[in-house]
């Protein structure tokens, strides 16, 4: 576990744990101050053994002197012996501020029944298989809707109807809701009366989650088209959020009315969202998670999707589940040793590009940075004609002068757009990525000087004030009431700012009535998740930075639907390329070490 930098609202929590002690314990300190580290890092607990062995700074008090495994032992058993006798700390199944279970993880109380809760949920479904499948009619089903290319494919539809509990894991291109569109279908097929909710995390994954479904449902069978929804609505939206933002409406108390569920972009799932979601599940519902395992995870504590699927050793089943699989597919299944997960049988992963030719550069470039090539992404990015393209310069005048170049040229068709409607489909032609907010290429930077450069270029008319034709803005604050969320995009026109709703329709607000908002020509490669743009600039720093991460380019790359242009200095790639991200929970082992 890599050290955790600690903050001075870190030590605060710490200074408050030690008042509700009611005594000093430089242990409790120590351990308090790592726990608030580990979450503002984005972990769930902190490993206080892995963590003690690597921290530079002795805990007052707690060790030893002297070296040595045999003393560092000692002092280990004497620093978590002084953490047990806090009155703060407590063992799972008991109340208190902290939980410290019985592999030295502590746990904010929070986060540790939050992982207890989605642990529990996933896998009571993961041990129930689907009993009532009418296999003959399933059979039939996977043969009318998928062809005989669509073997992974196949096999994740076959799996998500036999099971109660099944996550989808793939690329881009892969093919991930043309596949849920054929299960939803076929559920519909054994049960036409099941109730189907889509939702995603965001607005805008929301609406291309809508979008994709409602495609792909154009391509079924006719008799199958009106039976399954083409909307889709962000978690919150579907939970329902009190007035004031405080809870949710959906809860284990008030459960959500539906038999089946499907969430994508699930990797941008914090843990508390997806808590308060499995909370709010009835137990007999089905739950199907689709995501991309080596996307970024989420930007609040947890790692679901990645501790779900991000260790999926092959595609092999348990005996049985395999035998069935091969009946109703026709496939030959690879079968794991006995007493394998049940989670085992409950997870897919789609590894046909159908998007992307094997050897495409934007393929190969997304493969290179997954298994942290970083030479081979470099040659992909400086060898492959049309559909990338970099500048490595780093001279300030030169390299400005090249995003702006870039930059008017992506967005030419958007800025002479005539509707709304137009310009938001226009918007997602061309999209700057930068890998950070803030700095000289951070993105409210870039935001500031393109704006700039529109007004010299006679792009924008001087002296319009902050609002000007066709100025896109990102939504950085829920607005429950508004039905407006954290990652929405509109643009202004005609005196209203236009979001993008069900069909090709709009939704117009006043300005004033938006909620906390920034210029989006540029956004964060975070921000960018649940989106796709026909081509991106991706602006990196000139200088490392721990942000940089191989998710974060594989992010950053494969928000591209054709090209990718690259301003930076190729010692970033080669960093964050080495750089992979770990978030810490105990949710992986919870679900995967219990055979």
């Amino acid at each position: 576990m890599s050290s955790l930098q600690r903050q001075s609202i870190d030590e605060h929590f710490a200074s408050f744990c030690q008042r509700l002690n009611q005594a000093e314990n430089p242990a409790l300190f120590e351990a308090a101050a790592l726990v608030s580290a580990a979450a503002r890092a984005g972990h769930t607990c902190v490993n206080l053994k892995e963590a003690f062995e690597e921290s530079p700074n002795e805990p007052a008090g707690t060790r030893p002197r002297g070296k040595g495994v045999e003393n560092q032992s000692k002092a280990f058993d004497s620093f978590i012996k002084e953490v047990k006798k806090s009155l703060v700390v407590s063992s799972p199944g008991k109340d208190a501020p902290l939980i410290l279970d019985n592999k030295n993880r502590l746990y904010l109380h929070r986060f540790f029944t939050d992982e207890q809760d989605i642990a529990s949920a996933i896998g009571q479904r993961c041990q129930a298989p689907e009993e009532k499948t009418d296999l003959l009619l399933l059979q039939k089903g996977l043969h009318q809707l998928f062809d005989e290319n669509s073997t992974d494919q196949k096999l994740a539809a076959a799996t998500a109807v036999l099971r109660r509990f099944c996550a989808i894991s793939g690329g881009p291109g892969t093919g991930k809701t043309y596949t849920v569109a054929r299960i939803l279908a076929l559920i519909k097929d054994q049960t036409p009366t099941e109730r189907i909710a889509l939702c995603a995390p965001t607005g805008k994954a929301a609406a291309r989650l809508g979008q994709s479904v409602d495609e792909a449902i154009g391509l079924l069978p006719k008799p199958l088209e009106g039976l399954i929804p083409g909307q889709a609505s962000t978690i919150h939206r579907l939970l329902g959020v009190h007035t004031g933002g405080q809870g949710f409406v959906h809860n284990s108390q008030n459960p959500l009315p539906v038999d089946v569920l499907v969430v994508d972009e699930a990797s941008m799932v914090d843990s508390s969202l997806m808590a308060s979601l499995v909370r709010a599940l009835p137990k007999q519902a089905r739950l199907i998670l689709l995501g991309d395992r080596n996307q970024l995870s989420s930007v609040a504590p947890g790692s679901v999707l990645g501790d779900i699927a991000g260790s999926l050793p092959v595609d092999a089943k348990s005996p049985g589940f395999a035998d069935l699989l091969a009946r109703v597919t026709g496939q030959k299944i690879p079968k794991a040793p006995p007493g394998a997960p049940p989670i085992l049988d409950c997870v897919a992963t789609l590894t046909q590009n159908r998007r992307f030719k094997d050897n495409s550069p934007l393929a190969r470039l997304a493969t290179a940075l997954v298994n942290g090539r970083a030479d081979e992404a470099i040659s992909v990015l400086e060898g492959s004609g049309e559909e990338t393209e970099v500048f490595w310069n780093l001279d300030r005048h030169r390299l400005n002068a090249k995003i702006l170049k870039w930059s008017l040229a992506g967005y030419k068709d958007y800025l002479k757009s005539e509707t709304p409607q137009e310009a938001l489909a226009n918007l997602n032609k061309f999209r700057i990525l930068s890998a950070l907010r803030e700095g000289p290429l951070g993105s409210v930077r870039i935001n500031e000087q393109f704006e700039h450069s529109l007004v010299a270029e006679g792009l924008v008319r001087s002296g319009a004030g902050p609002w000007y034709r066709l100025k896109p803005v990102m939504v950085v604050q829920n607005d429950y009431q508004a039905g407006l969320f954290n990652g929405d995009i509109g643009l202004f026109a005609e005196n209203e700012v236009h979001f993008q709703s069900a069909g090709n329709r709009t939704t117009a607000f006043k300005p004033i009535m938006l909620p906390r908002f920034e210029t989006a020509f540029a956004m964060t490669v975070h921000k960018s998740q649940g989106s796709e743009f026909d081509c991106v600039l991706l602006v990196l720093p000139q200088q490392d930075s721990p942000v940089l991460s191989r998710e974060l380019l594989y992010t950053a790359v494969t928000r591209s639907r054709e090209r990718i242009l690259v301003c930076g200095d190729p010692k970033a790639i080669t960093a964050a390329a080495g750089r992979r991200t770990i978030r810490f929970s105990g949710l992986q082992e919870a679900l995967w070490d219990k055979g």
